[in-house]
């Protein structure tokens, strides 16, 4: 591909970013929800305004992240702006699809078609019109998982940062270590030096150190100081969610765990997956998976740990009750 060709190429695939961006950002925020929605997202919506202590854990990510878009955007009240926001991080997730397709070597048709399938799976949508930490959630998941398939020394230190300060947004992608681990032991022998180890660690500890915003935060007493982390008690009982119970996502009486709950747990899980998008598309995702790892393509390997410890480990491990509130709690993190 000679110079004049290339830049062609990247003058389009710029273009087509900026055209996706746009219109899904549009789309989104004409069907963003005008005010307060139900579920967490009052809660939300109280703590990016005043920067308060939500409910274990907290989310301090999303409290500070969201108070900087509030105040970068000042038209439109509260409740829609931060409905915008959620909006806003769903349309960088949609791009981040379009980027991590063309690295993995998909034409840039078929890296949007990918995003507009994504685009279209029902938790997707939901979650980019009401205020939650599912959206950035999302972003960051996308984020680190650019800097895995990337693979390098530096794109791996930028990932261990994101990761920190991504788990402070919802604990969820603790589950991505194991991919993460994998990356490095398998991919990448450069970072598995003293000093790479130690940039790594400390760019994660980095980015995790958005959690000392809580007790700093709680110690002003703002509206919302759920816990009050003060302490290192308090502090600790918020990060390990123990009003919960570390292991599960209810509140409520939880299930005993058995092997006749886990197997009911595993076809609730198939259930609320069938219903992101239709089983064709999955059923080709499964196909390309096996072609790619019979072309020895390790991408497929990390793509594979990725949804089984975010997928029905978690599911698993969230241990909710059978009932239509644990049906709607779980439909959100499908995203």
């Amino acid at each position: 591909m000679d110079f004049e060709e290339k830049t062609g190429t990247i003058v389009t695939r710029k273009l087509a970013l900026l055209i996706l961006f746009l219109a899904s950002f549009g789309v989104f925020a004409r069907l963003a929800a005008p005010s307060v929605t139900v579920g967490d997202a009052g809660e939300f919506m109280t703590t990016s305004q005043t920067l308060s202590i939500a409910h274990p854990p907290s989310f301090p990510t999303y409290a500070v992240a969201g108070k900087l878009f509030l105040e970068l955007v000042p038209f439109g009240s509260s409740p829609l702006r931060s409905n915008y926001f959620s909006g806003l991080t769903g349309a960088l997730s949609l791009l981040m699809v379009v980027v991590i397709g063309l690295e993995l070597g998909g034409g840039l048709i078929f890296s949007i078609l990918l995003a507009l399938i994504f685009a279209g799976s029902a938790s997707f949508l939901e979650n980019n019109l009401v205020t939650e930490v599912f959206s950035l959630n999302t972003l960051f998941f996308l984020l680190i998982l650019h800097c895995l398939v990337k693979n390098v020394a530096s794109w791996m230190v930028l990932g261990a940062f994101l990761l920190g300060i991504g788990i402070g947004n919802h604990q969820i992608l603790i589950f991505m270590g194991p991919a993460f681990l994998w990356a490095l032991f398998f991919r990448n022998e450069k970072v598995w030096t003293r000093k790479g180890w130690f940039l790594l660690s400390g760019a994660f500890l980095l980015g995790f150190s958005i959690n000392i915003y809580l007790p700093i935060r709680a110690a002003k007493d703002p509206p919302l100081n759920w816990g009050k982390p003060t302490t290192l008690h308090r502090f600790y009982r918020t990060l390990a969610r123990q009003d919960y119970g570390s292991l599960t996502l209810s509140l409520g009486e939880a299930p005993q765990r058995n092997m006749g709950n886990s197997l009911r747990h595993g076809k609730q899980f198939l259930k609320h997956i069938g219903g992101q998008a239709p089983w064709g598309v999955f059923a080709v995702g499964f196909l390309g998976l096996m072609i790619s790892i019979a072309n020895r393509r390790r991408e497929a390997w990390l793509i594979i740990i990725l949804f089984l410890f975010m997928g029905p480990l978690f599911y698993l491990l969230g241990n909710l009750p059978f009932n239509a509130q644990s049906d709607g709690i779980m439909g959100r993190f499908f995203i």
